[in-house]
């Protein structure tokens, strides 16, 4: 449509619905699927949350300063939201919530950008991406110590970490001058490579599904958490 807005698409009929927010980015649903987060970039780049449940609802303005506000995701309780902030500096991980209407910062690395935020099923665990000079590699934080630890079983650079509903880690590898596939970290420390194609972005569902997309190629996909069972959800969606 010339801008950048959200839609929404049907896993099963594959009906596509033009939701609007002009020039948003990263939308994020709450385990309900009854609340949106999303970032809406014009001067600067905030967070704004709407109430799906309620067909009258208005976007409402929930996280803002004069600095960037992004990748906004739910706590699986839905009280709180992890985003990212670049208000002090690198960009760092911040807590919101939904409850206090108050923000925190929970993590930040110096000379590290935190992005990405993702929480564990059980809500105690929060992964995070981070970029510096060194490379690429995923974080895990604790919430109940506040302590935070990169993921020591895999060697390659990585990022994009998920978590799954068991506790499995899925991360896309990224060495340098080689494609970027998808690597599936056990609890107990093995590592699965479930992809022989270059990853660009995954999500996980409590379907047992990763839903992906491919570097510099349309289309959004689909595949179990053993990499099998590959499906095309849009054949045209832009890379």
């Amino acid at each position: 449509l010339g801008d950048r807005n959200l839609w929404l698409l049907d896993i099963h009929s594959l009906q596509k619905q033009l939701l609007g927010a002009r020039d948003a980015k990263y939308p994020s649903l709450n385990s309900q699927n009854s609340r949106l987060a999303f970032q809406d970039v014009r001067y600067n780049a905030n967070i704004w949350q709407i109430e799906l449940a309620d067909d009258e609802a208005v976007p409402e303005q929930i996280i803002q300063s004069i600095k960037y506000n992004n990748f906004p995701s739910y706590s699986p309780d839905g009280k709180q939201i992890t985003f990212v902030s670049n208000r002090k500096g690198k960009a760092a991980i911040w807590l919101y919530s939904l409850e206090t209407k108050k923000q925190t910062q929970l993590l930040a690395i110096k000379d590290t950008d935190l992005v990405l935020p993702n929480w564990s099923y059980d809500g105690t665990h929060i992964l995070v991406s981070s970029r510096s000079s060194t490379g690429y590699r995923c974080y895990q934080i604790d919430l109940a110590t506040k302590l935070y630890q990169p993921l020591y079983s895999i060697s390659q650079q990585h990022h994009g970490c998920h978590y799954s509903p068991n506790g499995d880690i899925f991360a896309i590898s990224k060495e340098q001058g080689e494609k970027s596939t998808l690597k599936k970290i056990t609890k107990n420390g093995n590592i699965t490579g479930l992809s022989d194609f270059s990853i660009k972005r995954i999500q996980t569902t409590q379907a047992n599904k990763i839903i992906y997309s491919l570097e510099n190629e349309n289309g959004l996909y689909s595949m179990d958490f053993n990499g099998n069972n590959n499906q095309v959800l849009v054949d045209n969606f832009e890379s």
